[in-house]
C-alpha cells in the first residue's frame, strides 16, 4: 500500500527506477549472520540488523524528466501491446478492450526526483501500530473504510506442492511479516514484523522468508514506477474513488506479487497463463498465490472485469517478448 498525507504535495514529486537485483543477494549472503541474530531471540536485534545490512545498499538509478514525447511514445508502444494480447487471448478480449480507453489517458508527465539510494525500513508491529500517531490514524481508517473491521495485519508465503500419490496441496507459511508500505514522500520501503518473527524464522524455512520479502519488496517498488507514466487525474481516482485492492496501481503491484508467488512455487509460465485465465478450473493452483487467491474470491463471480484487468497485467509480465 502507499501512504499519501498530502495529495497535492505528491503530485510534484516522482521517484526514478530502482535496480532490484541486489535486494535478496543481501539477504542470502548474510544468511548465517541474520539466522545467528534471530537465535538469540530478541526481536529488534534482528531488526537493528537488517537495518544496518540495508542502508545505503539499494541503489537508485539516476533518471532524469523525459520529454513528453518519449513518454507518448511509450504509452502508444503499451497500447499496441494490449492489441497484441486480445489477438493472443481471445477469452479475455472482452475485458482487455477498457485498457486502450485507460491507456489513452496516461500521457502526462511528472517532475522526477532523483535520490542516490532509496531506504528499506525494518521495524516492528508493536512499534508501528502501538503507537497514537498519523500513521496509525491513517490505517485506521484503511481498515474501516476500505477493508472492513475485520482486516488482520498479515503477509504469509504460501507453497504448492503436488504428492507422490498426485494429489495437490498449498501450505501457508506464517513467518512474522505483518505488512509492508511505500512512502513516497519520504521515499523508503516499510517492512512491518509481528515480534514473534524470530520463533519462526529458521534455517529450514530461511529461503521461503527471502522469498516472502522478495515479493514483497517488489510489490512495493511496483508503486514507485507505475506512478512515473499515470496521468495525474487517473492517479486522483484511483486514490480516491475507488477501493483499494481496485486501484490502478496495487493492481499492477499484486500482479507481479502474482506472477512471483506462482513462479517461485515451480509453475511454468504457460501453466500460470491457464491458472490465471481460467481460475475455477485450476482453484487448488490457484491458492499458492495468496493474492491471486484474493482477487479470484473477491471478483471472479462479482466483477470479471476486475478479475481479468488483474490477468491483464499478469500477462503483460509473463509476455516480455511483447517488449
Amino acid at each position: 500500500m502507499v501512504h499519501i498525507p498530502d495529495y497535492n504535495q505528491f503530485l510534484l514529486e516522482a521517484y526514478a527506477n530502482i535496480d532490484t537485483s541486489n535486494f535478496d543477494k543481501i539477504l542470502i549472503t548474510n544468511k548465517n549472520k541474520i539466522l545467528a541474530s534471530i537465535k538469540l531471540g530478541d526481536y529488534n536485534h534482528t531488526l537493528d540488523l537488517l537495518n544496518s545490512l540495508f542502508k545505503n545498499k539499494i541503489k537508485q538509478v539516476d533518471k532524469s524528466a523525459e520529454d513528453i514525447d518519449v513518454l507518448i511514445t511509450k504509452i502508444k508502444n503499451e497500447i499496441q501491446l494490449i492489441n497484441k494480447k486480445i489477438l493472443k487471448y481471445p477469452k479475455i478480449k472482452l475485458y482487455l478492450k477498457d485498457e486502450i480507453t485507460e491507456q489513452n489517458q496516461y500521457i502526462n508527465y511528472l517532475k522526477n526526483k532523483n535520490r542516490k539510494f532509496i531506504l528499506l525500513k525494518f521495524d516492528s508491529y508493536e512499534n508501528i501500530y502501538g503507537k497514537k500517531t498519523v500513521f496509525n490514524k491513517f490505517l485506521g481508517w484503511i481498515k474501516k473504510n476500505i477493508f472492513g473491521q475485520k482486516i488482520e495485519y498479515n503477509l504469509n508465503y504460501n507453497e504448492y506442492k503436488k504428492k507422490e500419490d498426485g494429489k495437490e496441496e498449498v501450505i501457508s507459511h506464517d513467518l512474522g511479516l505483518s505488512d509492508a508500505a511505500y512512502f513516497p514522500f519520504d521515499n523508503y520501503i516499510l517492512f512491518v514484523f509481528r515480534e514473534d518473527f524470530v520463533k519462526k524464522v529458521n534455517e529450514n524455512n530461511f529461503n521461503l522468508f527471502v522469498n516472502l520479502l522478495k515479493v514483497t519488496y517488489r510489490h512495493e517498488m511496483t508503486h514507485l514506477t507505475d506512478y512515473l507514466t499515470k496521468a495525474l487525474e487517473t492517479m486522483k481516482d484511483d486514490n480516491g474513488l475507488v477501493p483499494y485492492l481496485e486501484q490502478g496501481s496495487e493492481k499492477l503491484a499484486y500482479a507481479e506479487t502474482i506472477v512471483d508467488e506462482l513462479r517461485l512455487n515451480k509453475f511454468t509460465d504457460k501453466q500460470i497463463e491457464d491458472i490465471i485465465i481460467e481460475p475455477h478450473k485450476n482453484e487448488i493452483k490457484v491458492k499458492a498465490s495468496e493474492s491471486l487467491n484474493t482477487y479470484y474470491k473477491l471478483y471472479f463471480n462479482t466483477n470479471r472485469y476486475i478479475y481479468y484487468r488483474i490477468v491483464s497485467e499478469c500477462l503483460d509480465i509473463i509476455n516480455k517478448i511483447y517488449k
